[in-house]
């Protein structure tokens, strides 16, 4: 059995564990033997950018719309022009996707390299 120096203590989060639980990491004794190298991660992910970035752009999307609906409403001359209301319907869903790359795009993994 390897001694206390030949090991490396690792704490590893708990997939769908509540991070104030006691349950939310576990250790892993690893011996340094069979260990080829050690990485920490130091940054956010992509998937933890996007939704962000969704939420923000249909929520963007959303105050175009309204406004746009509201600039053909107060004008009688748009009666009839359902380009406004096209574009009324398209944006949030397209501001909201756009939202979504830019955050993926932005929120990235650092990987710092321990041993």
């Amino acid at each position: 059995m390897p001694g206390p120096r030949d090991t490396i203590t690792v704490a590893v989060r708990v997939p769908g564990a509540r991070p104030d639980s006691a349950g939310a990491v576990r250790f892993v004794h690893v011996p340094l033997a069979t260990a080829q190298g050690i990485q920490v991660s130091r940054g956010r992910s992509h998937l933890s950018g996007a939704w962000p970035g969704f939420v923000t752009g249909l929520f963007l999307g959303a105050a175009f719309s309204g406004l746009v609906l509201q600039e053909v409403h107060n004008h009688p001359e748009n009666e009839g022009n359902e380009i406004g209301v096209v574009m009324a319907l398209v944006a949030p869903p397209l501001v909201s996707a756009a939202g979504g790359v830019v955050g993926f795009l932005i929120g990235r993994e650092n990987w710092e390299r321990v041993r």
